[in-house]
């Protein structure tokens, strides 16, 4: 939130992807219409969280991946890498 824009514009996550010291690829964890579409501008993959406050149905957010508990999390963290 320290920066002008907000999502779903993609330079806030663009911002906090740029600021890690990986090369690896990015993937957007959420729980919002918001976030996916961030994802989606920002050209990276996305996993959607059914347990989060989304105001539409999961479905019509279109996410590359959904998971109903984040113990299911680390098995998508490879998603980015592998579609």
């Amino acid at each position: 939130d320290s920066l002008p824009h907000k999502k779903p514009d993609p330079r806030p996550i663009l911002h906090a992807v740029n600021s890690l010291h990986g090369d690896g690829p990015a993937v957007m964890v959420g729980d919002s219409s918001t976030d996916i579409d961030g994802a989606r501008n920002a050209k990276i993959k996305s996993i959607l969280v059914t347990f989060g406050y989304s105001a539409k149905p999961h479905k019509e957010l279109n996410a590359d991946k959904v998971i109903t508990a984040m113990a299911a999390l680390p098995a998508c963290l490879t998603l980015a890498a592998t579609e």
